[in-house]
């Protein structure tokens, strides 16, 4: 396939999302796929990500549960937390952290301060890979270790932060929020109290109209309010009534969570967080601040519909409810040897989903979590057809105004033909834009383009 060029001139073809590279196909179950590959840069090879993949996306399909950690820096996140969330719960999970850890020691190389930042941001980036969580940061620049709050916010804007945190809530919409610090002075650090004080406020606030209406007004970012906020029980075991087992077996990776999060964590190398993967038990404790729902009994998603069909009514209701049913069956139905038995489930899924999208439009909740599950269940459905796509760019860095080629590829390793109708590239760091050939083009089993 021609490469096509990325940039924000006027003979870009159109502006598209942040995410991962996508192509939109059909395959032989006459149903439509997004496929995703890296755009910047290869950190492993191409493939279809195999039965984990697949068995992944189908573990966050079919419900709806959402949740955000939320800290002071790299490494503060609790990972096996995010990995029980995340691996275990089938839950959208995402760490927010308010810095990129600017401010840190550095046991890799010679980078300190933005550069040091940078390092440990795509530490994270490499971590969230591992465990299966999403990560956000604001815009706080870690200037160092802070003996006090009211130090802390002599160099940060209280309030420009606070409408970060609450940018982020109203974004990602988790009905639960986790905070690792709560303010207190046994925190010590004082960007780990600030952390604390503006996960706390930011609950309260998000989901107050009056509260940053310019999020609203541009952003289209509408209030939202958690129904549900706790605290890491780490430091502190007192008033712990949630008790996650990090020692339980994922089947299909064939590791404990403590062990996949033990491998997330070593990932902050400029830290010096290497850890061993454990075996045995692992308790992660959490305990309540705030309830909104009216269960009372501390537990996670007591009192909080779940289930994709409460996002919606009517019609609406009806095909999500017929999602979840196929979401359930095609897990059933996997199997290692011949992933592409489940391809006939999934293309329903996909269309279920579809449908439910389009009737969704102008609902915020639903309309977030419905466009999630389609994505999950294109990629689903891609991996399971046995589609890889692959993308190399001819350079590693996007800069404003500047063009850069992207050389697509598409293999089709399925028993089916398999329909290619474009390309469209989207990047991390930004909004771009893309051109590229047109298709549409049929691949047969086993051809390349």
């Amino acid at each position: 396939m021609r490469s096509g060029a990325v940039g924000r001139g006027p003979t870009a073809a159109r502006r598209l999302p942040l995410g991962a590279m996508s192509r939109l196909l059909s395959t032989m179950a006459v149903a439509a796929l997004w496929l995703h590959a890296p755009a910047l840069g290869q950190f492993t090879p191409a493939g279809t990500g195999g039965v984990e993949a697949i068995d992944l996306a189908l573990r966050q399909l079919g419900h709806h549960k959402r949740i955000l950690l939320v800290a002071a820096h790299p490494d503060d996140e609790d990972s096996q937390l995010l990995t029980i969330l995340a691996r275990g719960h089938g839950a959208q999970t995402a760490y927010l952290a308010l810095t990129r850890g600017e401010g840190g020691q550095n046991g890799i190389g010679p980078e300190l301060g933005v550069g040091l930042g940078l390092v440990r941001a795509g530490e994270l980036l490499a971590a969230r890979d591992v465990d299966g969580a999403r990560q956000f940061f604001t815009r706080a620049y870690d200037f160092g270790y802070s003996k006090s709050v009211e130090e802390t916010f002599q160099l940060w804007s209280r309030d420009s932060l606070l409408k970060d945190v609450v940018r982020v809530i109203r974004r990602f919409r988790p009905q639960i929020l986790v905070t690792t610090f709560v303010g207190s002075p046994r925190e010590g650090h004082g960007q780990h109290r600030v952390a604390g004080l503006l996960a706390v406020e930011a609950f309260a606030a998000a989901g107050d109209p009056a509260r940053f209406p310019e999020l609203a007004a541009d952003e289209g970012l509408s209030p939202y309010a958690p129904l549900k906020l706790f605290r890491s029980a780490r430091f502190d075991t007192t008033g712990t009534t949630v008790r996650l087992d990090g020692g339980t077996l994922d089947p299909v990776v064939g590791k404990s969570y403590r062990q996949i999060a033990m491998a997330s964590r070593s990932m902050h190398r400029s830290q010096d967080f290497g850890r061993r993967q454990l075996l045995g038990p692992s308790v992660v404790r959490l305990q309540p601040l705030e309830d909104r729902t009216e269960a009372g009994d501390g537990l996670l998603f007591t009192g909080i519909d779940t289930t994709l069909a409460g996002l919606a009514q009517n019609e609406t209701r009806s095909e999500l409810e017929r999602a979840g049913r196929d979401a359930v069956a095609a897990r059933a139905a996997l199997t290692p040897a011949h992933p592409e038995r489940i391809v006939p489930l999934l293309s329903q899924l996909v269309a279920s989903l579809g449908t439910a999208a389009g009737e969704a439009a102008g609902d915020p909740d639903a309309s977030l979590v419905i466009g999630e599950q389609l994505s999950l269940a294109r990629e689903a459905l891609r991996a399971a057809s046995g589609v890889v796509v692959d993308a190399v760019a001819d350079r590693e860095g996007l800069v404003p105004g500047r063009g850069i080629a992207v050389e697509v590829s598409v293999w089709n390793t399925g028993a089916g033909t398999v329909r290619v109708h474009g390309v469209e590239v989207s990047a991390r760091a930004g909004s771009w834009q893309f051109s590229a050939e047109a298709g549409p083009t049929d691949l047969e089993r086993g051809e390349i383009v």
